[in-house]
């Protein structure tokens, strides 16, 4: 696991990626984030597309 980082990735390995980090450097909302790994679980996905 990564260190805590307050920026999106360079780059998206994902559309699901985008549609997180996108509005919020936008709108300049503050996050944090550690990079886990590869691998997302499908609850995690269902959890933010809910939140989206």
């Amino acid at each position: 696991m990564s260190d805590i980082t307050e920026k999106a990735p360079d780059s998206y390995k994902s559309p699901l990626q985008e549609m997180v980090y996108e509005p919020l450097t936008k709108l300049q909302i503050s996050f944090e984030r550690v990079i886990k790994g590869e691998e997302i679980s499908e609850a995690c996905i269902e959890m933010i597309k809910n939140w989206i």
